[in-house]
């Protein structure tokens, strides 16, 4: 009976050893557990984790566990494990990942928002062309050779500092020759420049109806290299010219499911398909590009009058790549793009995308601007005003079509040219909403004429209230132009030296 006690007594302590052991153990639960590595990488700068895929029921019911949870938000580069996929209730894909800094937590990202990691094998002519790279560009490289060995890379240096490419965009100068723009309900106000904030009515100057001018973080972070060197913002930097041997019409299908292109005309689905086929090997432009910019220029409905065919005394014209289209309304938009239509005999689907596809041609490809982010950022011609667009993230916006059809080849031989400037920032530049726009200070509230804003300002402008004899400039002191100058014009001063937007 002693020893049948001593027994039970010796596997209870065993039984709590082995409790004691799995809970201390079940942080790393998964770690030999089949999982893929990973990364966030969202263009908001982070991602949210849920408990389950999908976010409908959050905001309405934040304490029904039945409904997913928001439990996390994770910053760009946040090393996560990605333990399988599963689709949400409208059909969009999820990745199960473990987070933490043991991966001991388990949600859901949306898989967009996620960049898998693939290991990497040691290859000894890569790593010769890697030399052609600064150290900051070679593992992210690494990572995309692991899964696309095919894919090259070809360093371009840029004989400019990046500095003054960045300053060249931003129009340090004056505002007006900024280069490029934000919508106005794109991100926070990190993305928006300062020195378009006007007091007296709150908000931001505004550009054609929803635009305004980008700050300099923002510009800094889309012309970086390095935050577009993933499986995602790569074709940023793919080479536009034909190859091929690289298409086909399934690929090509995938680039445009789900827009007016897939469909066709004439009760042939492979209308378009058939065009952009013919109309890529005529000019020398991969049909990928020639769908996302149609797709880009018409929306993916295409339910513009200038490829209709039936507007009012342009019947029989078409222009699918909005050449030449501009004016003030609509109509006057559309009559300038079908009068250009039929200036150049684009009397059918076909030869509008045929004759759009040659000018495209003609006027990026053949003059070095051959890929998206050349297209948007001339820093090969350094000719600022020929840009294709001014909205700040139109290369990547286009490039995710090409990834689209690209990656369900991946024993393709693409070719990407990658930027390197001269003194280039040791790490690549930060999301903006890591960064604190710094306020232009050179006369804005210059309180004591001294031509510059500074904190010599801010102690002028305390005198003064307590009634100190001291010159001021009223106009500038008076900062929330309450016609009064007190302690609050003093507080939005010292925020304004401190890098606030007042």
């Amino acid at each position: 009976m002693i020893f049948i006690k001593k027994i039970n007594k010796i596997l209870s302590l065993i039984l709590t050893v082995l409790i004691l052991i799995t809970s201390v153990c079940c942080v790393n639960v998964f770690a030999d557990a089949n999982y893929q590595k990973g990364k966030i990488n969202s263009s908001s700068g982070s991602t949210k984790i849920y408990s389950l895929p999908g976010t409908t029921g959050h905001e309405a019911n934040p304490e029904d566990k039945n409904k997913s949870q928001l439990l996390a938000t994770l910053i760009n580069g946040t090393e996560i494990r990605i333990l399988g996929e599963e689709l949400d209730g409208d059909g969009d894909m999820w990745y199960k990942i473990a987070y933490g800094e043991n991966f001991e937590n388990l949600g859901y990202a949306f898989n967009t928002r996620v960049s898998i990691i693939y290991d990497y094998t040691f290859d000894e002519n890569f790593e010769t062309n890697l030399l052609n790279f600064p150290q900051s560009y070679r593992e992210p490289l690494r990572l995309l050779h692991a899964k696309y060995p095919n894919w090259q890379f070809m360093a371009h240096n840029i004989n400019m500092s990046f500095s003054d490419v960045v300053e060249a965009q931003y129009g340090v100068d004056n505002i007006k020759n900024t280069r490029k723009w934000v919508e106005l309900n794109y991100g926070g106000d990190e993305w928006k420049d300062v020195r378009g904030y006007d007091q007296q009515t709150g908000s931001y100057i505004t550009l054609e109806t929803r635009w305004t001018y980008a700050s300099r973080a923002g510009i800094e972070y889309f012309l970086d290299p390095r935050n577009s060197l993933d499986e995602k913002n790569i074709f940023v930097f793919m080479l536009q010219a034909y190859n091929g041997s690289m298409y086909n019409k399934e690929s090509l299908r995938a680039v445009v499911k789900g827009t007016f292109l897939e469909k066709g005309y004439d009760g042939n689905a492979d209308a378009y398909i058939n065009d952009i086929l013919s109309a890529s090997q005529s000019s020398g432009v991969s049909p990928y590009v020639l769908a996302a910019t149609i797709i880009i220029e018409q929306g993916v409905n295409g339910t513009s009058g200038v490829i209709s065919g039936n507007y009012t005394g342009y019947e029989g014209y078409y222009n699918f790549f909005n050449y030449s289209a501009s004016g003030n309304t609509v109509d006057e938009i559309t009559k300038s793009a079908l009068a250009y239509a039929k200036e150049n005999n684009w009397n059918s689907r076909t030869a509008a995308i045929i004759g759009g596809a040659k000018k495209y041609a003609d006027g990026y490809i053949s003059i070095g601007q051959d890929t998206y982010y050349y297209k948007d950022f001339n820093v090969v011609n350094q000719v600022w005003w020929h840009q294709y667009a001014a909205a700040l993230y139109d290369a990547w916006t286009s490039a995710a079509y090409l990834q689209k059809g690209c990656v369900l080849n991946q024993e393709a031989s693409l070719i990407f040219t990658i930027p390197v400037y001269n003194d280039m920032p040791n790490t690549p530049c930060l999301h903006p909403s890591q960064v604190q726009e710094e306020p232009d200070t050179s006369n804005l509230y210059d309180i004591n004429a001294d031509g510059k804003t500074s904190g010599r300002d801010a102690v002028i402008l305390m005198q003064h209230i307590n009634n100190c004899d001291v010159d001021i400039n009223t106009t500038a002191a008076d900062i929330n132009n309450d016609t009064k100058i007190n302690n609050k014009d003093y507080v939005l001063l010292v925020r304004y030296l401190n890098g606030w937007v007042i």
